[in-house]
């Protein structure tokens, strides 16, 4: 039995080189293992505040729990809206931590928190008001059930609290990363089944290097009469103990390697959170793989010892076969490597073609002509709020730019990554070509990839009801065309930003991020401060000018600012803290009773300088009485007369007229009666100032609302959103209600007012930040306007001063797409690069020690008579070259076919992303000078051992080494 146990735990050094293979094979898979499930947890783990309650599901009926909905179309105007007809008994939803109420719908009614009144569909349906609401858009109009399904393109869905897997989540977010992690360890699954090739490659070659040195040993043991199933399971048993022993190390290796590689980018500055530990999940992966090893491990030892016992037990002491290539001229490295060789470098290639699909995928989004802005102190560009003002403020400055929002959808049970976008600007920003179908013209409407369409099985016209992302809402969009873009641009759908705001958590007139191509650095130093406003002020005694200091952008800013007024300069240092404003005194010398220009830094508006500014009254307003009455009275009525002194309200005011006077309250306000018809000239005198109003009395006259509108600032910047302020006054002695409608760009409001008699009620809407230019804002009320014009201040100096002021990062919107949904892709992609290195070479120097290992003697005779050891290395890396190049090219061949027949089985895809490579002319280069050097080097290094000694060890057979190996 010695015998037994000494071929089965004999140890010599090719053993430890197998070893040594087997470990850093199986630290590959523990090291990949570990960070993708690791990744797939921590990006759960983000999204786990989005867990869903309710799904959509397109059979409702079949479910009596779920809430039917009923979506249709209807046109309004020149444009398409979505209707959602809803139970007429109002239905609530619990939705984790809130409670959700559907409206209850008014029949035959369409209401929308948007759309205009006024109007009427085509379907001759009246369009009422009604509150927003977190499910729907404003957009879309709510009816009952019967009215939605009377439509056009109608579908019915559900809410449903126990739904189906292929339901889309109310809330997407976290199911995307459940499904995207589960679709990563199916490519590990594909990791695991390579590296076992490896392993049993590694041990095929090793056990046949020990046959060969142990020829002798077991032509005698056949000879004595050992069966050839002993001999099959002495190596059988002898490729479980390496195999088995490489896996432990290996097991241990890959866990140190791990939190190695974290704690190096963590040194480097590379920002982490992965961790190196061991979950359930990663031993659900591993303990198939590793059982998987020990047993192709030993079937490798195994077919090793078979093919050896197949030969007459009197010929194994010869030194075995020729090898049938010996006519393409290799010297010290037998064609029989090829196979091997060719198998590994498979491996390698498939991993190769794969990573750089990845890496070219986001290459070309980031690289130094892309940048990102995204708002720094956020934990991943989902939690980032930009104004999307910074885009407008980059337009000024000449750079490209496109404003957008991620989001994280699911669709028939599949990861779908979403991205809300300006379809015009993006269309800009990226050159984005339709291979099929027409861009967008609704805000409804959306574009896929075509990787996307391809995987998905989502074709152009397609309509798609879609949950939110990161909060719990509803949406359909219509596919209208499919387009090919650069990389994993191709992995996505496009939806319009009002969609994908509908979707998210993201703020009104915000984005996720920025991306900006062609911005200036030169000005990237620059303050991100600017001026809003100015008005005439006196302070302790001094006059000059009341400032108004904005600073839109992420980071505390101090200026030194130069403000002119009419020909006198004052240069001042402000401060402002990030996305505040400020106020600021700027006092001049002189200051006279004109209208001077002021100019500080871009801002410049015309003041005018009153007495307030004079007699100590620090205050800022008109210059003159002036007095609020009707141009038109009906005749016996007794308006409310109101008369201000600089902007305030003027007491004791004298009001003549005809035989009469008044005097004004307190609140500068009077009576005035009308008892005939003509006309009649009120003269007002106070404070030494006199003026006169005529009025016309008439019979029949209508009593008016009065009317006036302004906006607050009066010039305000890109990055301001101004008020609008409509004071509306009852002149008479009776109550009135009415309703007022307020109009400018991005805004159509209506709300009732009810004034008391003489009384007075101020309406503030807000407006959109506009891009530079004028815009004008309408106040009606009963067939009454007033209207006001404003404008926009530009500021071309701030697009990179903004853009610093955020976390400014190389790169496309995509990079951070991928951050956040592979967490630490960078980290991730550099240990598994690094891991599978040492494996290949690992692994091919075990084959090409194989076929070294056969012509050692032959070696050891070019060295008994006067090669060098560096002779004999160069003759084996030319002959490495030789067998390198037929490998390497078969290995990218079958890699292709596997990558090809892996794509088609949908085993390449994780969170959305098919990892589908690009066959170019420069990656085939690399792979194949990878490759190439792979196999020299391992050539050279398998080669290294043996001529490194003196040349009489490379004669020494088993038996005369035998006492040695013991040792």
């Amino acid at each position: 039995m010695d015998y037994r146990k000494r071929l089965t735990v004999g140890w010599a050094r090719r053993d430890t080189l197998a070893v040594i293979v087997i470990t850093v094979t199986v630290a590959f898979l523990v090291g990949a293992a570990i960070l993708g499930i690791a990744l797939g947890t921590q990006t759960t783990d983000i999204a786990a505040q989005f867990e869903p309650t309710y799904a959509i599901t397109e059979n409702p009926e079949a479910d009596n729990e779920a809430v039917p909905l009923v979506l249709a179309e209807t046109v309004i105007g020149e444009r398409t809206y979505t209707v959602v007809g809803l139970p007429e008994e109002s239905q609530s939803l619990e939705l984790r931590d809130q409670t959700v109420t559907l409206p209850a719908p008014e029949p035959e009614v369409l209401a929308s928190a948007e759309v205009t009144p006024q109007l009427r569909s085509r379907a001759e349906l009246p369009i009422k008001s009604r509150p927003p609401h977190p499910l729907f858009s404003d957009r879309w109009l709510v009816t009952d059930v019967q009215t939605a399904q009377s439509l056009s393109e109608v579908q019915t869905i559900g809410l449903d609290p126990s739904p189906s897997p292929n339901a889309a989540p109310l809330v997407g977010a976290l199911q995307f990363f459940i499904e995207g992690s589960e679709e990563l360890v199916g490519v590990l699954r594909v990791s695991a089944l390579a590296a076992a090739v490896l392993v049993t490659i590694t041990v095929y070659s090793v056990i046949q290097i020990t046959i060969r040195e142990r020829r002798q040993d077991i032509g005698v043991l056949r000879a004595t009469g050992a069966s050839p199933r002993v001999i099959v399971a002495i190596f059988a048993g002898r490729a479980l103990l390496m195999t088995a022993l490489g896996t432990a190390l290996g097991y241990a290796i890959g866990l140190i390697l791990v939190r190695s590689v974290i704690n190096a980018a963590t040194f480097l500055g590379v920002t982490t959170t992965l961790g190196a530990r061991i979950t359930p999940t990663a031993v659900e992966l591993l303990a198939p793989a590793f059982a998987a090893f020990l047993i192709v491990g030993m079937l490798a030892g195994a077919l090793a010892g078979w093919r050896t016992v197949r030969v007459d037990p009197g010929n194994l002491a010869q030194n075995g076969e020729e090898s049938g290539f010996v006519s393409l001229n290799t010297t010290f490295i037998d064609w029989r490597t090829l196979v091997p060789a060719t198998a590994t470098l498979t491996v390698f290639m498939c991993f190769f073609f794969v990573l750089a699909g990845v890496v070219g995928a986001v290459g070309p989004l980031a690289n130094t002509g892309q940048q990102t802005i995204t708002e720094p102190g956020t934990p991943n560009p989902v939690a980032s709020d930009v104004p999307v003002s910074y885009a407008r403020a980059l337009q000024n400055q000449g750079a490209a730019v496109s404003p957008e929002i991620i989001l994280f959808e699911l669709h028939a049970g599949n990861a779908i990554l979403t991205r809300g976008v300006n379809f015009t600007a993006y269309r800009e920003f990226t050159g984005l070509k339709l291979d099929e179908g027409q861009f967008p013209g609704e805000e409804h409407e959306a574009l896929i990839g075509n990787d996307l369409a391809q995987s998905s099985g989502i074709a152009v016209g397609d309509t798609l009801v879609l949950g939110g992302s990161t909060t719990p809402a509803v949406s359909r969009v219509d596919i209208t065309g499919r387009y090919e873009g650069e990389g994993i641009e191709d992995d996505q759908l496009l939806v319009s930003l009002s969609t994908a705001r509908t979707l998210t958590n993201v703020q009104t007139d915000a984005v996720n991020l920025v991306r900006t191509r062609g911005l200036p650095t030169t000005e990237a130093s620059q303050s991100t401060i600017i001026v809003t406003d100015a008005a005439p002020a006196r302070s302790d005694g001094t006059r000059g000018v009341q400032l108004t200091l904005r600073n839109p952008g992420f980071q505390d800013a101090t200026r030194s600012l130069t403000v002119e007024l009419g020909e006198q300069t004052q240069t001042i240092a402000v401060s402002v803290p990030s996305q505040q404003s400020r106020e600021s005194f700027v006092g001049f010398e002189r200051v006279e009773r004109t209208q001077p220009r002021l100019r500080a830094g871009s801002f410049e508006t015309q003041l005018r300088f009153g007495a307030s500014q004079f007699d100590g009254v620090e205050t800022s307003g008109g210059t003159r009485l002036s007095v609020s009455v009707p141009e038109t009275v009906p005749v016996g009525s007794e308006p409310v007369v109101r008369v201000t002194q600089s902007g305030e309200p003027q007491p004791n005011a004298i009001i003549r007229y005809g035989n009469g006077s008044v005097e004004t309250n307190d609140k500068g306000v009077a009576r005035v009666p009308f008892s005939r018809t003509g006309n009649v000239t009120l003269s007002l005198q106070a404070n030494g100032t006199q003026i006169q109003q005529r009025v016309q009395v008439r019979d029949n006259e209508s009593r008016p609302v009065g009317i006036t509108a302004s906006v607050d600032p009066a010039q305000p910047s890109i990055f301001t959103r101004p008020t609008a302020i409509i004071t509306l006054s009852n002149r008479w002695a009776f109550e009135r209600s009415e309703t007022v409608r307020v109009t400018a760009p991005g805004v159509d409001r209506q709300q009732s007012v009810r004034l008391a008699p003489g009384g007075e009620e101020q309406l503030t809407v807000q407006l959109p930040q506009r891009p530079a230019g004028e815009y004008r804002v309408t106040a009606e009320v009963n067939k009454q306007s007033e209207n006001v014009t404003y404008r926009v201040q530009g500021d071309e100096r701030l697009g990179a001063a903004l853009a610093q002021s955020g976390r400014y990062t190389a790169g496309g919107g995509i990079t951070q797409a991928i951050q956040v949904v592979f967490s630490n892709i960078e980290v991730l992609i550099a240990a598994i690069i690094f891991l599978l290195v040492v494996m290949t070479l690992g692994s091919s120097t075990a084959a090409f020690t194989r076929a070294i290992q056969t012509t050692k003697q032959e070696i050891g005779i070019y060295r008994a008579t006067g090669a060098s050891p560096i002779s004999i290395i160069l003759q084996v890396a030319s002959d490495a070259i030789k067998v390198g190049v037929v490998a390497t090219s078969g290995a990218i061949l079958l890699a292709m076919v596997f990558i090809e027949a892996l794509l088609s089985l949908g085993a390449l895809r994780a969170f959305g992303i098919v990892l589908s490579p690009q066959y170019t002319v420069s990656t085939i280069a690399i792979a194949g000078s990878a490759g190439l050097a792979l196999a020299v080097v391992s050539a050279v290094v398998a080669s290294s051992v043996l001529v490194r000694g003196p040349p009489a060890n490379l004669f020494k057979t088993r038996a005369n080494a035998r006492t040695e190996e013991s040792r």
